[in-house]
């Protein structure tokens, strides 16, 4: 497929800094976990090992790429929740291998990535994580 359209320079640094918080190991966990509830900063640390500071410093990386957001629940405590905004011109997708019934359907989409872009991927019965990024036409492009 030809592309023969730059991606607007703004969008361009949106998109550099939502891969950049979303590659992070942490981030990963992060994310991961997000997927099915939303969670506290405590419970946060447990499940990626992080202490306070440290886990703050990915969270606010998170935020500010538009990935997660919080609430305040009983006054005082901020529960984490992964943001699933339509409409924008980016959606983030975390594919994890053990998360599926199937693992061949893991499988199959490395076949299909690979198939796309016309060569092998190295030990691909290795890869845990496939993350995706969406991009969306951007009304701007059109005119």
């Amino acid at each position: 497929m030809a592309r023969n359209k730059k991606t607007p320079k703004s969008q361009r640094s949106y998109t550099d800094q939502l891969v950049k918080a979303a590659a992070h190991p942490t981030r990963q966990i992060i994310l991961k976990n997000l997927k099915s509830k939303d969670l506290s900063t405590v419970e946060l640390e447990e499940l990626t090992g992080e202490n306070r500071y440290n886990l703050y410093h990915h969270l606010a990386q998170l935020q500010d790429a538009g990935l997660v957001d919080f609430r305040m629940k009983e006054g005082r405590t901020k529960r984490y929740f992964l943001k699933k905004e339509k409409g924008k011109g980016e959606t983030f997708f975390q594919l994890d291998r053990d998360d599926l019934e199937d693992p061949k359907l893991f499988d199959t989409v490395l076949d299909v990535l690979s198939d796309a872009f016309g060569e092998s991927i190295p030990d691909s019965e290795e890869v845990q994580n496939i993350t995706f990024m969406l991009r969306y036409k951007d009304e701007r492009e059109s005119k």
